[in-house]
């Protein structure tokens, strides 16, 4: 029996390291952004989760029981490790759905994953006014250098970064979570939180967050 370890968190909140990390672990599958699909908030369409590539995915088969069906289609997938794990974002699934992957404590935990206000929204910003989505400084200069902005055109770019809409920003994360809570303690899901600062440390020992 597969047990779902999912991450609740937001953009550039360093989500994509914590996954990278587990997914490392010999019985854990991480599966990232696994209901990203683009139709997947519309009532007549159900979840989607990754297949094994990056960027294509499939349709759950239940929608009235959607951990059934990531695990269902893990199975299909002929995953072997135990844990499977996915970071979701407050545009991924639509309040009801949520509710519903939620309604279940068996195998199951979630984690959320927080960072600093201030941080997590000026590193959204840069990234919207760069064009550049690397979750990792190293990355970022990839992109920089592939996309050819210098180090004069990112101090200007920073300078742009006002925060003038950075409390509408952190009402919508605070409601995020909460939301996420409040359906974890109805259904006494285990709960544990992870910060970025510990999460993108080398240090960080991310075997402690199975369960």
């Amino acid at each position: 029996m597969y047990k779902l370890l999912l991450i609740i968190t937001a953009g550039r909140h360093g989500s994509t390291t914590l996954c990278d990390k587990l997914d490392v672990l010999d019985n854990c599958k991480s599966f990232y952004e696994a209901f990203r699909g683009k139709q997947m908030n519309t009532s007549e369409n159900g979840p989607w989760m990754y297949k094994s590539k990056p960027n294509e995915f499939f349709k759950c088969k239940f929608e009235d029981d959607i951990k059934k069906a990531v695990f269902e289609e893990c199975k299909e997938l002929g995953i072997k490790e135990e844990f499977i794990s996915c970071k979701l974002f407050p545009h991924h699934l639509g309040y009801p759905k949520l509710k519903n992957l939620l309604s279940s404590s068996d195998n199951m935990k979630v984690i959320f994953l927080r960072r600093e206000y201030k941080d997590s929204y000026k590193s959204m910003r840069r990234a919207q006014l760069t064009g550049n989505w690397g979750t990792t400084p190293e990355r970022q200069e990839r992109i920089n250098k592939k996309r050819k902005i210098n180090i004069k055109e990112l101090q200007t770019i920073q300078d742009t970064i006002d925060g003038e809409d950075i409390e509408d920003y952190k009402q919508r994360i605070d409601e995020w979570f909460l939301k996420c809570e409040k359906f974890c303690k109805e259904n006494d899901i285990p709960i544990e939180s992870v910060y970025f600062d510990d999460v993108i440390s080398d240090t960080y020992d991310v075997s402690k967050l199975l369960f």
